[in-house]
């Protein structure tokens, strides 16, 4: 069975996991712009499509025009097609999902694991390992790095006596090294052999790892799981959203800017992709008649970036495609 996932490490003594988990819950907190440019495409009336500039309440421009404090009192009716149902769906994904995570503690080793954190509150742990079946698995030691125990695994592994890294070859493969080589490779099979211990090495270490944790991950009937919010959270709900919805409206915004840029010859690499992509598409592209929809579409463009109105005129008013200025971009 194939699977993949990313577990978060802190070495921390049993009656201190609450208070780290504290720590852990205020990061999130503090860092909620952090995790929403990293998650703000998974909320999902935003995935679904439904975050659509010019609602009712404030349009486009009157949008770009507010402080932070303002945008905050509208929130989140600046929308069209928002309601009080996909705020709560939002919610939801927030509790149930995002910030909700499996966890266990290894008593042994006084480690507490955490499956799947956001990738911008990694930095409270002591290491974060990507587990997965669908390469090879002979991490280096920097995987581990920050880690302790599994530092001291990977060590092991590394000196072993090649006697155990053959033993545990033909325990995984149920052949020796020697077989299995002349089987694939005849010819270089000193070369190969001294290749193969010290793969081995590096795949012993991550199986050894792995497999305390390898149960946790599909026994959902008998794991624990943690929840940061609670779905009454409401401020700390909407603070979220709201960091998601700016960045949202920003990655729209540099869309449409990226998109001018190509149409007016300054980012040739996007233009080709139009272009083939509207030629896929069985259809003819015509740069004057994209630009005019962009600024029809967009009338803010102009007024925000007056640096691209003389090359937009020349476009407009010439019958050839624009000649890219930079194709690095």
């Amino acid at each position: 069975m194939s699977y993949s996932c990313s577990i978060s490490f802190k070495q921390v003594p049993l009656e201190d996991v609450e208070q780290f988990l504290h720590t852990f819950k205020q990061f999130c907190t503090d860092h909620f712009k952090d995790i929403a440019r990293d998650e703000w495409g998974y909320v999902p009336y935003i995935r679904r499509n439904d975050l659509k500039p010019l609602g009712d309440a404030v349009s486009r421009e009157e949008w770009h025009a507010l402080s932070p404090e303002e945008k905050g009192k509208v929130f989140p009716r600046q929308f069209r097609n928002v309601d009080d149902r996909d705020i709560g769906e939002a919610r939801g994904w927030m509790c149930s999902c995002l910030f909700y995570f499996k966890y266990a503690y290894d008593s042994e080793r006084q480690m507490l694991a955490v499956f799947g954190v956001p990738t911008a509150t990694r930095e409270v742990f002591d290491g974060t390992v990507y587990f997965q079946n669908s390469c090879d698995q002979d991490y280096e030691r920097k995987e581990y790095e920050g880690i302790k125990p599994f530092e001291v695994i990977w060590d092991k592994w590394n000196n072993a006596p090649e006697a155990d890294i053959l033993k545990y070859f033909n325990t995984e493969h149920n052949c020796s090294l020697y077989d299995d080589i002349r089987r694939e490779d005849p010819e270089c099979l000193k070369e190969e052999y001294d290749r193969r211990i010290a793969y081995y090495r590096r795949d012993a270490a991550y199986n050894e790892i792995w497999r305390n944790y390898e149960p946790i991950l599909y026994n959902n009937e008998d794991a624990l799981y943690l929840g940061l919010y609670s779905w009454n959270d409401i401020r700390l709900m909407n603070q979220f959203l709201k960091a998601c919805h700016d960045i949202c409206v920003e990655s729209k915004e540099q869309d449409e800017v990226e998109h001018l840029e190509a149409l007016i010859g300054q980012s040739s690499r996007r233009l080709e992709r139009i272009i083939s992509f509207a030629e896929s598409s069985g259809g003819t592209f015509d740069i004057k008649a994209a630009l005019q929809r962009t600024l029809q579409r967009n009338p803010w463009l102009l007024e925000k970036y007056p640096q691209y109105k003389a090359a937009c005129e020349e476009v407009l008013n010439s019958d050839g495609a624009p000649t890219p200025e930079d194709e690095s971009r």
